[in-house]
Order: structure tokens, then sequence, then C-alpha cells
């Protein structure tokens, strides 16, 4: 039986049998992609478990009082036909839309809205998600100065 080093809290075994270890494989492959295409001027489209998945970056913001630094990382999936789920994992933060350009700009509005929101609570009455993806999105987005 395959085992694979997981890091959650800590790092720890987890016996896989042999369906789940190419499904892990798959998704720590999906992760390295994130990351390597995050790193790439161009917006890429690699072959996954489904096809119609497109890793891409999120590169301006609908929001002029904010300035986006670093591009976010994001996936544009389709679901069916007339269905798309964009995602900033590295946010844990999801949108839908009936196109995949719809699906990206709801991404991108409600990345602002989450970003905006945490902003404005103080940072001991944050959950420790909610002041996770405040961390990861503060290191993409700054505040202008008027």
């Amino acid at each position: 039986m395959a085992t694979a080093e997981i890091t959650i809290d800590k790092p720890r075994r987890v016996p896989l049998n042999s369906g789940q270890t190419g499904n892990f494989l798959l998704s720590v492959m999906g992760t390295y992609l994130r990351i390597v295409s995050a790193e790439l001027d161009e917006p890429t489209t690699t072959c996954s478990e489904n096809e119609a998945v497109r890793f891409t970056r999120i590169t301006s913001l609908p929001d002029p009082t904010l300035r986006l630094v670093i591009p976010i990382p994001a996936t544009v999936e389709r679901l069916d036909s007339h269905d798309y789920m964009a995602e900033a994992p590295e946010a844990d933060v999801y949108a839908s839309g009936d196109t995949e350009d719809e699906a990206i700009r709801n991404l991108e509005d409600i990345i602002v809205a989450t970003f905006g929101h945490f902003c404005k609570v103080p940072p001991e009455h944050l959950g420790r998600i909610p002041a996770r993806q405040l961390r990861v999105l503060s290191r993409h987005i700054q505040i202008r100065q008027r």
C-alpha cells in the first residue's frame, strides 16, 4: 500500500489505496502547475483529469481604490456547456458564471468584496480561515493612497 505525506497542521503519513494514489498524484501535480503557472507571464492551459480546466491569473481588479501588486493564480473549470467555475485556490475564493469570462469577472468581484470586508473586521474577530484568506489576499492587493 502506498503512503503519502500530507501537511495540514503537521506532517503525517496517510495510507492510500491504488485508486486514491492516482487522485492524490493528480492533486499534487495540479498544485505544482498552479504554482508554476503563477510564475509565467502568460496564462497556461494544461491537461488534467478534467480536460476543461484552464490555469490563469487575475491581473486586474474592478475597484480603482485597490492595486494588484502580484497576480493572483486562478483556475477556470467548465462544469457543463453553460456553467463555469473560477477559483483562486490560494485564497479559497470561488465564483461561477455562464461563460468563462463572466466567471473570471465574478471572481474578481468576490475577491474585492472579500478583501474589503475582511479589512474592516478587527483581526481578533476574524476566524482562522478568514484570517488566512486576508493574509493571502494582502500579499496580492494593496489599498491605494488617496
